[in-house]
């Protein structure tokens, strides 16, 4: 478990200074973090982030579930492979019904923390997101198999693609 504080260091280095990116890092408990890294992100886009209204969505394709955000100036998706889970988190993730979700704005320029915000997640959408999860499992070999999977498909729609494709959800 780590502290999290707006104004401070993330505590896991930027695995991609100076670019923009999200990634989901899986909790025990049934939750998970979007981790949203900009480039030196503007006031708007902390605000935004921080508290603004956002659409969000799950898109799954190939048994890959995509997180989608959409702010008013910035989209992000961040898919989930679950074979670089534990066995452990796997079951503990799987087995709970938890629907909150962390969102956390990082500076990836500096891996300075920018926002926070913790969200409930649609139980529809969260119990389809862990579906796509427990069959990646048994659908794909192993880590580099979904990477690719993740690669061939994220080639082929944008983030914008993914939210028209999928069944959104608003946060006000």
């Amino acid at each position: 478990m780590h502290i999290i504080e707006v104004g401070k260091p993330y505590p896991l280095s930027c695995p991609g200074p100076g670019k923009d990116f999200a990634l989901i890092k899986t909790l025990e408990g049934g939750s998970f973090e979007l981790l949203m890294y900009l480039n030196k992100p503007s006031f708007n886009e902390r605000l935004a982030a921080k508290n603004g209204e956002f659409t969000y969505a799950v898109f799954i394709d190939k048994y890959i579930p995509f997180f989608c955000v959409e702010f008013e100036h910035f989209s992000f998706d961040a898919s989930l492979n679950f074979h670089k889970v534990s066995v452990d988190q796997m079951q503990s993730w799987l087995s709970e019904d938890a629907n909150a979700v962390t969102l956390i704005l990082i500076d990836s320029s500096d891996n300075t923390v920018k926002a926070i915000r913790l969200i409930g997640v649609e139980p529809a959408a969260m119990k389809e997101l862990k579906h796509a999860c427990s069959e990646q499992i048994g659908w794909y070999i192993g880590a580099a198999h979904v990477d690719r999977a993740i690669t061939e498909i994220t080639s082929k729609y944008t983030t914008d693609d993914m939210l028209v494709h999928a069944f959104r959800y608003q946060i006000k």
